[in-house]
């Protein structure tokens, strides 16, 4: 089980804790908040926790694991 922060997600600017099974469900739940479906997730070097959302080349939002 992962346990996930949205951060800032898409144009709505989603704020929300999920409980996910894995990482590809994890994926349809930040899908959910875009409009594109051409989406990447990237790791933050200085954080091992915290993963960058892109769409294309711009950056959509965070996502922070907090378990799993």
């Amino acid at each position: 089980m992962i346990k996930a922060q949205l951060i800032n997600v898409g144009r709505g600017k989603v704020n929300r804790s999920v409980e996910v099974k894995d990482a590809q469900q994890l994926f349809r739940e930040i899908e959910k908040r875009l409009m594109s479906r051409d989406v990447e997730i990237a790791p933050v070097e200085a954080d091992e926790t915290l993963y960058n959302v892109y769409s294309g080349f711009h950056k959509v939002g965070e996502v922070r694991i907090t378990e799993g």
